[in-house]
């Protein structure tokens, strides 16, 4: 049986209001769990990233069928979070791209390519550069998984580690 922590669990439907709730909590719960600043300023950070993208780039309507689910214990020397949540089959593609266009590059290079990407997309508000941030937060440790749900989504499940 594997030994670990359990500090925070979400299982529901998040919109905008609850986001704002749900980053108030999680805040709380690093601040009483974690001691390391450094440390808990990139658990935050990817917190941010993660559920923002979920709330403001899925539609509403799988927002509103399908619930989050949001996962951070400790085990050994690490903080996992897993963050689950429903995406159509058509944005599958766009999220593998990115995600294996960062997996296996250096600190270095994902700043790199993170800065290019700021020069291209400025006009778009600088969309598409939460994994980036993930990735520098994570020191790469991070992955993705996909289950189909069914025949028209699948759920996409992000899973980064933080060494304490």
């Amino acid at each position: 049986m594997i030994n670990k922590e359990i500090h925070f669990t979400y299982n529901d439907i998040i919109d905008h209001d609850k986001l704002e709730d749900l980053l108030r909590d999680l805040r709380i719960m690093l601040d009483e769990n974690i001691k390391n600043i450094s440390l808990k300023r990139r658990i935050f950070t990817s917190l941010i990233e993660v559920l923002e993208n979920i709330v403001n780039h899925n539609h509403r309507t799988i927002l509103e069928q399908f619930p989050i689910s949001l996962k951070i214990y400790d085990k050994d020397e690490n903080i996992f979070i897993e963050v689950s949540n429903v995406v159509k089959n058509d944005a599958l593609e766009n999220i593998n791209n990115k995600y294996h266009s960062i997996k296996e590059k250096s600190k270095d290079e994902i700043k790199s390519i993170f800065k290019k990407q700021i020069k291209e997309t400025e006009a778009d508000k600088n969309a598409g550069l939460g994994i980036f941030h993930i990735a520098m937060a994570t020191n790469n440790n991070m992955n993705i998984k996909f289950e189909q749900k069914d025949n028209k989504h699948h759920t996409y499940t992000l899973s980064m580690f933080f060494k304490k």
